[in-house]
């Protein structure tokens, strides 16, 4: 898989594109203080019938040091402006986490850039949240400021994963970061959510999440979330945690795959 970069706004945003150039393509971005490589082995399942493109989002990875720091809006620029590179009028978007809220944001604000989408593990961007929810979300946030870092970055890839080997991945993907840097992503994200009364996703998508997720609100909010939208798959992915794409991958892949072939048929 050949890796290019664009620069844009103080950064270096590097990204990966393989699979048949004929097809349609399918945008693969990964989840807060991470990288691209969440994705790889469903890559190579997905690459043998459509286009893909993954990307470490700024600030993540390979698309470091970002003299422009993340926020929602910024990553939303970077992920059509990377689609305008490759010249993809319309694509579909896999998301988890972070990586939700940014194709979310793309939809709401380009939804003719937008075929479809899956959403893994990710809040709702235009929901309206409690006042509980909004207390916890503002307390909850700062504290992470009061962790030692590497108690945040082991609790943080403990919560997330359930196998072994997917923590051990994420606790070496979030040493890339700071603390600092990881925590004003998780505000950033915060910051970022907007409340849209009686608005719908416009097109068909997956929403997805691990079984046993355990990070904020996700598991329980997930099913309120998918009964208001018209054009939304709801699907629990046993056996698996956050990260539920590698908890879990082959029943991650055959939902994904199963979805293409719904919706974007080769």
């Amino acid at each position: 898989m050949s890796s290019s970069e664009i620069i844009r706004e103080g950064c270096t945003l590097r990204f990966w594109l393989t699979g048949p150039a004929e097809r349609p393509l399918i945008v693969f971005t990964h989840g807060a203080g991470i990288d691209h490589r969440e994705w790889k082995d469903t890559l190579t399942v997905i690459a043998q019938e459509y286009r893909v493109l993954c990307w470490d989002v700024r600030g993540h990875g390979q698309s470091r040091p970002a003299e422009n720091p993340f926020t929602l809006s910024r990553a939303t620029d970077d992920l059509l402006a990377l689609l305008d590179t490759v010249n993809v009028k319309r694509a579909i978007l896999v998301g988890h986490s972070m990586g939700g809220n940014i194709s979310q944001e793309v939809i709401f604000r380009a939804p003719q850039r937008v075929q479809a989408a899956v959403l893994l593990g990710c809040t709702c961007n235009t929901q309206k949240l409690s006042f509980s929810e909004k207390w916890q979300a503002r307390l909850g946030a700062p504290l992470l400021k009061l962790y030692p870092a590497d108690l945040l970055r082991r609790q943080s890839a403990d919560i997330s994963a359930d196998r072994p080997e997917v923590r051990a991945y994420l606790y070496e993907a979030l040493g890339q970061m700071s603390k600092a840097e990881f925590t004003a992503v998780i505000l950033e994200l915060l910051e970022g959510l907007h409340e849209e009364p009686g608005y719908q996703i416009p097109v068909p998508f997956l929403l997805l999440h691990g079984e046993h997720d355990r990070t904020g609100n996700i598991r329980k909010l997930a099913p309120t979330w998918a009964s208001a939208e018209p054009q939304c798959e709801y699907e629990v992915i046993p056996r698996a945690g956050h990260t539920a794409n590698m908890d879990n991958l082959q029943v991650f892949n055959q939902l994904l795959l199963d979805f293409l072939h719904r919706h974007i048929p080769v």
